[in-house]
């Protein structure tokens, strides 16, 4: 099972675990363009019964949380309450009963819950591991590290096999607009195309520990194949800054980027004064997993299938 099917990490996930054998349920409220996918979508994950009669049914091998709510990307809501209201429901209350109705009805299931490096915040040490404390300032963050804490809590108060992913930015052409990474490559090929004049970002100095969202949900499975439920940083180990994403993109396209890119701290004035890098060491030892895609790599792929849309 796969809640959040339809999004980038679901649609990867799935397509990767039917080509390994598995047979694929996706929930979701849109449905999913992976064929053999069989779809729910009238399901409510915040009704616990509904959850408990489903789950129970059904006998999962494994459920892959990976629906969520971001408030900053998700209809601009600018209601503190109400944004944390929605993030709550679907990135803690979904998995609190999911938890839940594995304890009760379905003890052999093994979960996967997708979690961010937003938890760390503003971390005082450049690279973070497993062990570096959570400490979120926003909404988003805080709701990931209180499922985060919950799987934890399950995992050592009732031996329910619940792993955390625990990912950074990840990237794929399925990434929509609002994202920095398809803006930048959306706006570069349009400028190409002579359909826009210049790129406009916030900061070119922000910078992210950027990997391919097709390797990371490879992660996702090796994680639920180890012998023990853990938390496991998801991540390229290497940070770059928004000018280094640019540079790629423009050289890609045979045009030079300063002729094109204006920086307009006012956009967003929070960006990132501090590198969030995550430390992939226990992942890779512990199952074996390592990233196939590297920067250069992941921007140039970008690019690619940017050209190839229209």
């Amino acid at each position: 099972m796969v809640t959040g099917v339809s999004g980038q990490d679901g649609t990867y996930l799935s397509e990767y675990l039917l080509q390994n054998g598995y047979s694929v349920v996706g929930v979701d409220i849109r449905k999913s363009s992976v064929k053999n996918v069989e779809m729910v979508t009238d399901i409510d994950l915040s009704d616990k019964d509904a959850v408990f009669e489903f789950v129970g049914n059904n006998n999962f091998g494994e459920i892959y949380c990976l629906a969520a709510y971001h408030g900053s990307s998700q209809d601009k809501i600018s209601d503190d309450l109400e944004t944390f209201k929605r993030s709550y429901e679907i990135n803690v209350l979904h998995v609190a009963n999911l938890l839940e109705a594995v304890k009760k009805y379905s003890a052999n299931t093994k979960i996967f819950y997708a979690a961010s490096s937003q938890m760390f915040g503003e971390p005082d040490k450049p690279m973070q591991d497993e062990k570096t404390a959570l400490n979120p300032n926003n909404i988003y963050g805080i709701t990931k590290a209180t499922a985060t804490k919950l799987c934890d809590y399950y995992r050592n108060k009732h031996n329910i096999f619940a792993s955390v992913g625990i990912l950074y930015a990840h990237e794929s052409p399925l990434r929509t607009p609002n994202f920095v990474s398809k803006k930048i490559v959306k706006t570069a090929v349009e400028i190409k195309r002579k359909q826009k004049d210049k790129l406009v970002l916030g900061s070119l100095d922000s910078q992210a520990d950027w990997g391919y969202a097709g390797d990371y949900v490879v992660a996702m499975s090796k994680i639920l194949q180890h012998e023990r439920a853990d938390d496991f940083i998801i991540s390229s180990g290497k940070t770059h800054t928004v000018k280094d994403f640019v540079r790629i993109v423009f050289d890609c396209l045979e045009m030079d980027w300063e002729q094109y890119v204006e920086e307009d701290k006012s956009l967003f004035p929070n960006s990132l004064r501090f590198s969030i890098s995550g430390d992939n060491k226990k992942i890779k030892s512990r199952t074996g997993w390592h990233p196939t895609v590297d920067f250069k790599g992941l921007v140039q792929l970008l690019v690619k299938a940017e050209l190839q849309e229209n």
